[in-house]
């Protein structure tokens, strides 16, 4: 290998460049006794009229000045700027669990892992409808980014620590997997959760109770899973707003029981498709054989004063008993899935439309039947909401005490509230133009059946 170096200047002579040369390479010569370089070294190669025999020599002086006067400074720099960083960390403490980090603990998304262990086969099942409404992906979510899971023993993610165990349901619960046992366990009874959707927030209530850690995570789930409900009731408002106005119309065209069927088809499809069950949760209205003739309305009186029709038609036995027929063939046809939720609430079903369809049936039907046809409509329309919406989340036991509460809840209210509805339902139909005004049928439906479903729960409870 070999260096070379030379050097030429206009103004500057071989001693000039000595001095400045000397004073360069100063501090390598100072301190580690190197020789400087002298007068003759300048001078034979100036005009590069050297052979550079001693070129290496310059490079490795260059070498050794750019090490000591840029590397080893900044090497210095960096080790004091470590040592004043670690000293300064160690002056500054933080106390992440304090109340300075309030707001962005609760700020921050949660990720939960919940165990249910229900007690019965009916909890299972709704378990599995409740999360066809609410989960993606296995998982409730909030917008903030929350996750909650839920997890039966048999899933493969029962292997894994959870958070809380819910034992769900009267009686003894399956025992928890291994992994489990070491959560809390919250006891929650098939009252409490599950029969109604107004009820659902309870769940999160007694979660955030248990777990205070997460209550901000678990609040913001139930707002989710709420919104998600109420969001399922407008859209079934909607429907049921559709529907009566379009049986209005057909009161006053004075059409037949096909287009009624025809009608409650449509509406069973709309709401089932809503609430996540098949096709075939419900009877279809011309299974349901038509019973006799109406019989004057009986009213009984609520504590308040508010009159209550119950029996308003003579023909609601026989209509019952058709309609429970036909539930039963749903509870034999899917295996008993349903357990027997079918019979008890087919039975509501049919009392509450075979008296309209076999008044549509008749031939020359009076005008003064089409005020009580139009009410029967209105009752068997919002019997079949109430039951849709609760399908499959309780037992048959279960089921046939709410189907008598709303039956009488159903009379009562559509009565008290009869007029208002016949105003409503004189109203043009509703469009389906969001940004035109809302029309008056569907806020007093809503008023109707949430004080229904309210009113049932706080019974129930």
């Amino acid at each position: 290998m070999s260096y070379r170096f030379g050097w030429e200047s206009t103004f500057l002579d071989a001693a000039q460049v000595h001095a400045i040369v000397g004073l360069l390479f100063a501090p390598l010569t100072l301190l580690f006794g190197l020789a400087p370089f002298s007068l003759a070294d300048i001078a034979a190669t100036q005009n590069f009229a050297g052979e550079g025999a001693a070129g290496s020599r310059w490079v490795w002086m260059y070498v050794g000045l750019l090490a000591l006067v840029v590397v080893l400074p900044r090497l210095l720099l960096a080790a004091w700027a470590g040592w004043r960083q670690a000293r300064l960390a160690r002056q500054c403490t933080l106390d992440v669990q304090g109340s300075g980090f309030d707001t962005l603990r609760q700020a921050l998304p949660g990720d939960l892992a919940l165990g249910l262990l229900c007690a019965a086969p009916a909890q299972e099942q709704a378990l599995r409808t409740l999360l066809a409404l609410h989960a993606d992906h296995g998982a409730v979510a909030s917008a903030q980014g929350d996750r909650l899971r839920l997890v039966q023993p048999a899933d493969a993610a029962a292997a894994t620590p959870v958070d809380a165990v819910v034992a769900w349901g009267e009686g003894p619960a399956h025992q928890a997997p291994p992994a489990w046992r070491q959560a809390p366990v919250l006891a929650l009874g098939s009252a409490e959760f599950g029969p109604s959707w107004v009820q659902d927030g309870v769940l999160f209530e007694r979660l955030a109770a248990l777990l205070p850690a997460l209550r901000h995570a678990l609040a913001r789930l139930g707002q989710a899973w709420q919104a998600r409900n109420e969001a399922l009731f407008t859209e079934s408002l909607q429907a049921l707003a559709g529907h009566l106005h379009a049986c209005a119309a057909l009161v006053g065209a004075g059409q037949g029981a096909a287009r009624y069927a025809t009608l409650l088809q449509e509406l069973d499809t709309t709401l089932s498709d809503l609430h996540g069950h098949g096709a075939a949760a419900l009877p279809t209205p011309m299974q349901l054989p038509p019973p006799a003739s109406p019989a004057p309305p009986q009213q009984t009186r609520t504590g308040d004063g508010t009159a209550l029709a119950m029996g308003t038609s003579a023909g609601a036995a026989a209509g019952a008993a058709a309609g429970a027929k036909v539930g039963a063939l749903i509870d034999v046809g899917t295996g008993g899935m349903t357990l027997g939720v079918g019979t008890a609430l087919g039975a509501l079903l049919g009392g509450t439309t075979a008296w309209a369809l076999r008044t549509l049936q008749k031939k020359g039907e009076k005008k003064d039947d089409t005020d009580e046809l139009l009410r029967h409509m209105t009752e068997a329309a919002c019997t079949r909401y109430l039951v849709l919406s609760h399908l499959g989340r309780v037992p048959a036991q279960q089921a046939g005490d709410l189907g008598a509460r709303w039956h009488a809840e159903v009379t009562g209210t559509v009565a008290a509230h009869w007029p208002q509805l016949t105003a409503a339902l004189q109203a043009p139909a509703p469009s389906a133009d969001p940004l035109q005004p809302l029309q008056p049928l569907q806020p007093l439906l809503q008023t109707m059946l949430r004080g229904i479903l309210q009113r049932s729960v706080a019974r129930a409870a």
